[in-house]
Formats: structure tokens, sequence, C-alpha cells
């Protein structure tokens, strides 16, 4: 079982904001390198954590048009995260993070969670190099 963290960011007049969560170290790898390339990232672990996270912050409001949706659960329980996002935010791009062959129908984009090099194109049109 992964463990929880915290992602908290330093300010520049030195306060701490809470920033997200994220289940495992990869998980969080993923969230530093999304920022790195300029996204404001939320992590929330099970579906109705999302949602709860979604709906609480108003996030329609924030104009967010793209939403991963990770490789943990079973692909029935990410089927139905994709499902809600599709008819909450019919505008928005979900890109499912997969274990290998494996995909979830209805969303926009479908890739291997462990493979930087098919996903990370379809949110950052520059490649990444070694």
């Amino acid at each position: 079982m992964d463990r929880e963290y915290e992602i908290f960011e330093c300010l520049a007049d030195g306060s701490v904001m809470w920033c997200a969560r994220a289940s495992g170290l990869q998980n969080t790898a993923r969230a530093k390198l999304l920022r790195s390339l300029g996204y404001a990232v939320l992590s929330a672990v099970g579906n109705e954590a999302a949602k709860f996270l979604i709906t609480t912050l108003r996030l329609d409001n924030l104009g967010i048009g793209f939403f991963i949706v990770g490789h943990g659960a079973p692909v029935q329980t990410r089927k139905e995260m994709v499902d809600w996002l599709k008819v909450n935010y019919p505008k928005a791009r979900i890109l499912a993070l997969n274990p290998p062959k494996e995909q979830v129908p209805d969303a926009d984009y479908n890739a291997e969670e462990d493979r930087l090099e098919t996903w990370v194109p379809l949110v950052w049109p520059v490649p990444l190099e070694n």
C-alpha cells in the first residue's frame, strides 16, 4: 500500500500553502513534473474525494480544461470518474493513466502510467529530454 503525502508550496512571503495530496512517491513526482511544465495541479485519492474537491472549490469557474485519472483504481471505478467528468466538464479533455494493456472507455486519451514519453506529450507538446 502506498503512503499518503501532503504537498505544500512555500510562498515568497515565507508562508506555506497546502497544494495537494498524493498517494505514493510516483504520484508526488508526477505532480512535481506537471507543475514544472506550468500546470496548476490538484490531486485527490478516490472518486468521492476528487468530486468533493472539484465541487467544493467550484473548479468550473477556473476554466479547467484537462483532467488526469490515475491508474490505481479498478477500470470500472476510473470509468465512473471519466463519465462524471464528461457530464460536469464536457469541454475538458481527460487523460487516463493505465496499467499495461488496459484502457478506460470514453477517456480522450489513454496511456500507460509509467511511460512518461507516451503521456507527457499529450499535456505538453515539447518532448522530454533524457
